[in-house]
């Protein structure tokens, strides 16, 4: 098959490793995909190149956020096996330098996608075209979702300042942590002590570092891995700065109950009618004033900025 003019406009530019963002949170409604859809926009403005993966599975409408009509061809195709690389479902947007890629449709497809087609978009995300990749996943701790939002470089919860939003997010993200630790027992098992050991004995990661440092080299360099994830937290639909408490309680309980550091990235202001139409029409974060999007993404933009420029040396 001969690559399109968009796949060969983008495979001319094509970097290794880029920055890989999930955008995750465990609840719907919360806004992650028009938080997915603003970072994109914010960092396509600044000249990155910058990709859009759609893995709301069996209910993404990433399209309808930026504007544009659903697509005939999405990963669908990848994950039944009729298209090996998800490079071929790269697609414009109304947005310079921003692409995006049509995600599963068929609710019941993503219920049983193959566990090698798994593990080979995730090793396929890593060599896409672009300095960054952001993918929008759905509600929920489906496997797959915790797969991706525990394996990307930087994993980002949106929370609304509401107790069941607050609790979904602290629950998706306990799911996340022990679904990475899961992955990484596998790729370190044959460093560890034959013993059985079981993750659900230990009741705090606390605990686990402790056993993982106690086992040599490859204990040592699993727990170093645990250690250095980093998942960010960004309140959407912000009217007051008493909202703010909904990011400050995720982020004692990550550092608490999962030994993970967590920041609050900033907040995205409620605005009263924002809301994507049928069928094309402005992308979403044009509508709002460029300073809103900024005052939340800035600090994060110059992270995936120095991310790149550390690449190309």
């Amino acid at each position: 098959m001969q690559l399109t003019g968009i796949q060969s406009l983008i495979m001319n530019n094509k970097k290794e490793n880029p920055f890989t963002v999930a955008i995750g949170g465990g609840k719907g409604g919360v806004g992650k995909t028009f938080v997915a859809v603003s970072l994109g926009f914010c960092t396509a403005e600044r000249g990155m190149k910058t990709i859009l993966i759609d893995m709301d599975l069996g209910g993404g409408n990433l399209h309808t956020f930026l504007g544009m009509k659903p697509q005939e061809l999405s990963l669908d195709e990848f994950f039944c096996g009729a298209e090996k690389s998800i490079d071929r479902f790269i697609k414009e947007t109304p947005i310079p330098d921003l692409y995006y890629i049509p995600g599963i449709r068929k609710l019941y497809k993503s219920m049983s996608v193959q566990t090698g087609l798994r593990e080979k978009f995730l090793k396929q995300v890593q060599f896409l075209p672009a300095d960054v990749v952001i993918i929008d996943l759905g509600a929920g701790t489906h496997l797959f979702t915790l797969d991706i939002f525990s394996s990307v470089e930087r994993g980002i919860v949106v929370v609304t300042p509401d107790a069941a939003s607050v609790e979904n997010a602290l629950r998706f993200m306990k799911c996340a942590f022990y679904r990475k630790v899961e992955r990484l027992w596998r790729k370190y098992k044959k460093f560890l002590p034959e013993e059985e050991v079981s993750i659900t004995n230990f009741r705090y990661p606390a605990d686990l570092i402790k056993y993982l440092l106690s086992c040599g080299e490859g204990g040592e360099k699993m727990a170093e891995e645990i250690l250095e994830t980093r998942w960010d937290v960004l309140v959407n639909f912000f009217r007051d700065e008493n909202d703010l408490m909904a990011g400050e309680i995720i982020r004692k309980h990550s550092r608490t109950n999962l030994g993970i550091e967590t920041k609050c990235l900033g907040f995205i202001n409620f605005v009263e009618g924002l809301k994507p139409v049928f069928n094309g029409g402005e992308p979403l974060p044009k509508k709002l004033h460029p300073s809103v999007l900024w005052k939340a993404f800035h600090g994060f933009i110059q992270e995936i900025r120095s991310y790149n420029e550390k690449l190309a040396f």
